[in-house]
Parts: C-alpha cells; structure tokens; sequence
C-alpha cells in the first residue's frame, strides 16, 4: 500500500505507460474472477476508480464480453501525452457509466467533454454524472486519504459524504440496469 500521493503515483506510472500490458493483467483478473463459485461469465460488469475507471474503460472497448463499465473519478486525463481511454472507441454494445467531480484536476472538464465527444460519435451508451465542485477521489474517507495522513492540505482527493452516497446510488442503479437485461 503507498504511504503518499508520490509513492501512489510511483506505482501507477508504469501501468499508465504500458496500457496494454495492464489490460492483460485485467483480463487475467477477469478469467481468475469467472472461475469463481456463483459467478456468472455471461453477466460481466467492471468499476473502477481513478485509474482502475481508466482501465474499467479499456476492459469495456477492447473485451467483447464486457456488458457494462463503470468509472467512478476514474482518470480521463492523457497520463503523459498517452492515449485518453476512449482514443479508438469500439466499445461494442457495453453500457458505461462515467461518475466525476468537477473540480478533479485529473478529469478536467476539457477531457470529460473529449470524452463525451469520442462516446458520442462512436454512438456508445453511456451516462456521465458529473458531481459539482467534487474533487478527485471523492469517496475516499480522510482516514484513508494520503494527503491527510501525511498531514497536506487535500488537493487533490477530498471526501464529500453526498457525493460519496449520490455515486452509490448512480452506480447501484446502474448495475441493475446493466445485469438485468
């Protein structure tokens, strides 16, 4: 577990940098999680936040057997001039939903309506809820925040309990859309 937000990024970087090496990590995962007593292979939906919504995305274009995708402040910014999630978008019938604050200095409200732009023209179904005045990593309680615990001022990840609840509610609903039909 990183003990700050340098160490996080330390350990985030190679991921971003080589997004096809990770998305062959995640299909791995995905196998390893089919496997599974109970599970269903048929009925696949993904969530990921920060950057596991990036990846969450990247699942959904490239892995047929995705129904749904959810990202939750999942990261929209080009990482270091790389590819945004959506750069060729084939997401081939997964319905997404995309959950970010807007004042998320890793989703700028330029990339969200990149985002919206790619998804759109690609024709995609999806649904983006965009929390007003949130930041990044809205969900994560101060006990668990990096920037608290290492006594920073919060730039970055703030909690907010309303946002926190209203993305549950958004996302709860959207899976019962998404695994019933």
């Amino acid at each position: 577990m990183p003990r700050s937000s340098a160490d996080a990024a330390q350990q985030i970087i190679p991921l971003f940098d080589n997004r096809e090496r990770t998305l062959s990590r995640t299909q791995a995962a995905l196998q390893q999680a089919c496997c599974l007593d109970g599970a269903d292979s048929t009925r696949l939906d993904v969530i990921g936040f920060s950057s596991g919504g990036l990846f969450a995305l990247d699942m959904a274009r490239l892995m047929k057997k995705i129904k749904a995708a959810a990202s939750i402040w999942g990261v929209a910014l080009p990482w270091e001039l790389k590819p945004s999630p959506m750069c060729a978008p084939n997401v081939d019938g997964a319905s997404l939903l995309l959950i970010h604050g807007t004042n998320d200095i890793f989703n700028p409200m330029e990339s969200n309506m990149s985002v919206i732009r790619e998804l759109d023209d690609a024709g995609c179904d999806y649904q983006m809820v965009l929390m007003g005045g949130k930041k990044h990593a809205f969900s994560i309680k101060h006990e668990d925040n990096l920037e608290i615990l290492n006594g920073e001022e919060p730039q970055a990840l703030l909690y907010d309990a309303v946002a926190d609840k209203r993305a549950h509610y958004y996302l709860k609903n959207f899976l019962a859309e998404t695994l019933l039909c």
